[in-house]
């Protein structure tokens, strides 16, 4: 089973995260993003599904910042 994607974004000087076709916040501060993003990959994971929490940067590129299977 293939992970659950939560993806921090930032935009208009907010942060969201975003996971399928849904967006949640904004935060104030990317940290508060980072934390909560990683409070929902952890729920996932209690009840049987991996999750990961990915950071957006300017370039496309995307750092892993919390992976439920390691």
């Amino acid at each position: 089973m293939s992970a659950k994607p939560y993806i921090l974004v930032s935009s208009g000087g907010r942060w969201w995260i975003s996971f399928g076709s849904s967006r949640h916040g904004p935060f104030i501060s990317k940290q508060i993003a980072i934390d909560a993003a990683i409070r929902l990959a952890r729920v996932d994971f209690a009840v049987g599904r991996p999750a990961r929490v990915l950071l957006d940067d300017k370039d496309g590129r995307q750092s892993v910042l919390y992976d439920s299977s390691h």
